[in-house]
């Protein structure tokens, strides 16, 4: 084994490699080839999901004024003037004040 030392340092060997003599297989090319597509591939998807993910972060929802109120919930059935509904009819509950002086 040769010690590799700075060149021009006495008892030291000097290297001199010519790029003409270094040679590289096609299979070898083929490989770095591969494994560049790859990391181009995964940046490509990193990239884009980041970007997907900002496009779709939710808007700001803007506060509306609290009511306040009673709930219930009932089975629809026969109803005030007769008509018997049925799960699919919209039908809304409303007080006996407000059903008695509506015209």
């Amino acid at each position: 084994m040769v010690p590799i030392l700075p060149p021009g340092k006495p008892g030291c060997a000097s290297f001199d490699i010519s790029l003409r003599s270094f040679s590289v297989s096609p299979s070898y090319l083929f490989i770095c080839y591969f494994i560049a597509m790859v990391a181009l591939t995964r940046l490509v998807l990193v990239v884009s999901a980041l970007v997907a993910s900002v496009i779709a972060a939710p808007a700001p929802v803007s506060r509306a004024a609290s009511k306040s109120g009673q709930g219930t919930f009932f089975a629809p059935g026969l109803g005030a003037c007769g008509i018997h509904n049925s799960g699919s009819d919209m039908i809304v509950a409303v007080s006996q004040e407000l059903f008695d002086h509506f015209p």
